[in-house]
């Protein structure tokens, strides 16, 4: 008898390929449940969440199929001290992000190239 007919009662077919009445009773019922679980959650993961999507619409795309970013807001600015320098950041709300994937970027580059970011509403920078 070969190593696999007693699983599947038939020759030649490996218990990976083995998909029939008796698969519950080989498998057992607690591990085929445990096994779509495990699925479930990679297709979850594979698709990802829905809210995160962004409408093709909403994105204005070049030739090049390339999109420049365009800096919103700036979200909170910061001072971090090195050993013998300080140096300004500020954290930037992108167009076409959300809040979570903000970045921090140094002030004085924002400032050279988005300085309309850094006028105050009441006229002062």
């Amino acid at each position: 008898m070969a190593p696999f007919d007693s699983l599947c009662s038939r020759s030649g077919r490996s218990h990976i390929g083995c998909f029939g009445e008796r698969e519950a009773e080989f498998i057992g019922l607690d591990l085929m449940h445990q096994a779509m679980e495990k699925v479930k959650i990679i297709k979850e993961w594979v698709v990802g969440d829905p809210s995160l999507i962004v409408p093709v619409e909403a994105i204005e795309v070049n030739v090049e199929l390339t999109y420049e970013e365009i800096p919103v807001a700036i979200i909170d600015r910061k001072v971090r001290k090195m050993r013998n320098k300080k140096i300004a950041s500020v954290k930037v709300l992108w167009q076409n992000q959300q809040a979570e994937e903000a970045t921090c970027e140094a002030k004085k580059d924002m400032e050279r190239k988005y300085p309309h970011l850094f006028v105050e509403p009441n006229g002062c920078a």
